[in-house]
């Protein structure tokens, strides 16, 4: 289901497909797509792809440089549908995983990738883009 989810920022948008089976039945996926100076909107990159029955991108959003893939249904220590939200980065043109949030491990994860995200927003608005 390309188009489950959807969110933009600037020249990015993140596009959820979390019924996708590419990588196992429902696994769903990320995608991100990149707007060029002509306007043009172009599949940039495939950012997460779960594991069958994960539901990946379920959710997603983006803001500046950073990536959020949530995926209600993927398996963690044993036990079944625990879910997880994925946190990408952006470097350049390349998206790299960062971290996996879980309700177990939430608390002690959030506060690292909130002031990462606080960072990238102040540079970016000290740089003067809109």
């Amino acid at each position: 289901m390309f188009g489950s989810s959807v969110s933009l920022s600037g020249s990015h948008a993140v596009i959820g497909a979390k019924g996708d089976d590419l990588h196992g039945s429902n696994a769903g996926a990320a995608y991100i797509l990149e707007r060029g100076n002509d306007g043009i909107w172009t599949e940039g990159q495939e950012i997460y792809g779960g594991a069958a029955g994960d539901f990946a991108g379920s959710s997603v959003s983006v803001s500046g440089d950073y990536a959020f893939v949530g995926a209600y249904g993927e398996d963690w220590m044993s036990t079944p549908d625990v879910g997880a939200v994925h946190v990408f980065e952006r470097s350049d043109s390349t998206w790299a995983e960062k971290a996996t949030l879980r309700a177990a491990d939430f608390a002690s994860q959030v506060t690292s990738v909130f002031l990462g995200c606080i960072r990238q927003l102040r540079r970016y608005r000290r740089s003067g883009q809109r």
